[in-house]
Order: C-alpha cells, then structure tokens, then sequence
C-alpha cells in the first residue's frame, strides 16, 4: 500500500460560490443554504495516482472556522473529468461542476455542534470512481466540491488563504495499477502468460 498526502497550494485551489459570485481569496466560508458551494481542486503531480489503482481508502479533511458555524449539512461530490482545473472567478464555476459533471458516488457530511478540531469526510467512492476514468493521468487534479443542503444548517470550512494544510487529501492505494506493456504476454504453446509462471 502507498499514502497519499496532498494539500492546497494555492488561492485557486479553492473557493466559495454565494448566488453564483465566486471567492477565492476568503479565508473561510460558510456552506449553510443551497445555493452555497466550496470547491477543492487537489494537485496530484507530485504523488500521482495511477489509472485505475483501488482505492482503499480516501478522506478528505477540514477545520470548521468557528464554535458559531460547527454545524454542517452538506453533500460532497467529486468533479469527473480528468483533470479538474483549479477555480476562477467566472460566474457559478463552483456548481456549474457539481451540476454537469458530478461522480455518481456522494457523501453526506452532517453533524451538529462538531467543535473546530480536523473533521473527516470519507471520499473513498468519489476518488474511486475518479481514478478509474480512461484518461486519469500523472498530471490529474482531484476535485470535491461540497453544497449546502439547506439553510439551516450552518457548516463552516476554513480554506487555503487561512493556512495550507487546514484542508487536506489522504489518499491510501492498495493496487497502483499496472501498465499494459508490463503484463504478462502469450506465448505460442504456453496456457498461461510469462507473468503466472514467475518469469
């Protein structure tokens, strides 16, 4: 097995999106009604995660900013295309994500009075099914992009422009894949390829 770590690295590699106006350089936000999103767009270059490798585990981590907006209800998807580009302030960039392109697979993070300490979100489907797109590549960025589920709920998440490692990415594979050209291959009268008789 090999772990993963990966954190933000720049303003763009997060956001917040309130009636379709996107910031980036907000140092926290809240993800209370439905029309708010926050976007993570996860640089893999560095440790990348091969075409697809399982996953045995993958969770995201984040800080809540305060005791006042510990309260989350919110739904995480993940970005399914290949290399989900870092965020800009173009109208409804965050949702227009979650809205054409989401993964099938989603998690609910829901909680009350959950405190400011590390708060875990197991993403392990989404990054998944991420990973196994024909396409995913060395270069690929991860993106997990969180709606609010209604306005009463009052959940907050403390970003790049706070500190590089209050939101986080950990990543555990079980299986990096394999290339095609390092398979086993046929050989005229053998029944099973050079790969299964331990050549």
């Amino acid at each position: 097995m090999a772990t993963k770590n990966y954190t933000l690295n720049a303003s763009a590699d997060d956001g917040i999106e309130i009636g379709g106006t996107v910031t980036l350089n907000g140092t926290n936000g809240v993800v209370s009604a439905a029309a708010r999103y926050a976007g993570f767009s996860f640089e893999t270059a560095g440790d990348p995660v091969a075409q697809g490798a399982v996953i045995s585990s993958a969770i995201f981590t984040y800080r809540p900013t305060a005791l006042s907006s510990d309260d989350p209800d919110m739904t995480a998807k993940g970005h399914k295309v290949t290399n989900s580009a870092q965020y800009s302030t173009a109208a409804n960039d965050i949702s227009s994500r979650y809205s054409t392109n989401p993964t099938t697979a989603s998690v609910v993070d829901v909680g009350s009075a959950v405190g400011v300490g590390p708060r875990d979100v197991d993403v392990t489907g989404i990054v998944q099914e991420l990973v196994n797109q024909v396409g995913w590549g060395s270069s690929s960025r991860i993106g997990l992009i969180f709606r609010g589920n209604s306005g009463s709920a009052n959940g907050s998440m403390v970003f790049f422009d706070n500190g590089s490692n209050f939101a986080t990415l950990t990543v555990v594979v079980a299986d990096a894949g394999q290339p095609m050209a390092a398979r086993g291959r046929l050989v005229p009268g053998m029944r099973r390829p050079h790969g299964s008789q331990g050549w």
